[in-house]
């Protein structure tokens, strides 16, 4: 009955593993998780809201993941792979069904930063699958894409070389 987690972290950064998944059990859903991590200089919670974590579900979130120059302070979804490609880095990230991926980035990381805080959450309004790509643009003039996919489409998503670039294939 109570939901399996744990987390890795150098004290710094960290990946949440989630497992409400076992084998020949019916596990119990769990309608409100939200997590809080302790790290050497700071106490995170994630994600912003409370979220449902689904029977059978098994995931890891990241925790201060550096994408390519900008600080990611967590995703609500599960990073998979990175390629880079003539517009720059592309990172992409699965979300897990029944909840609504969110990032959220640390101050002074993106231009496109909210005044006050300088932090920026991307709460909601990302629909998962092919099309959904977030361009983010560093202080510092990186641009980053993120792609975020359904995980059934992450599933079946292949990284391969062909023409002397890397490409993602979805079949």
């Amino acid at each position: 009955k109570t939901l399996r987690w744990a987390a890795r972290s150098d004290g710094k950064q960290a990946f949440v593993f989630v497992n409400n998944y076992q084998r020949l059990e019916g596990l119990t859903e769990h309608p409100a998780v939200q997590f809080q991590l302790q790290l050497s200089d700071e106490m995170i919670r994630l994600p912003s809201r409370p979220v449902r974590v689904a029977a059978g579900a098994w995931f890891f979130w990241p925790v201060n993941f550096d994408l390519d120059g900008l600080l990611l302070k967590y995703a609500s979804a599960q990073p998979v792979c990175r390629i880079g490609t003539s517009e720059g880095p592309l990172w992409v990230f699965a979300a897990q069904k029944g909840v609504e991926p969110e990032f959220a980035f640390a101050a002074g990381a993106l231009a496109e930063a909210s005044e006050a805080t300088g932090e920026l959450t991307i709460l909601s309004g990302l629909q998962p699958g092919p099309g959904c790509v977030l361009n983010l643009r560093g202080t510092a003039g990186q641009r980053v894409r993120v792609l975020v996919l359904r995980q059934e489409d992450a599933r079946r998503l292949y990284k391969a070389e062909i023409g002397g670039a890397e490409r993602l294939l979805l079949s």
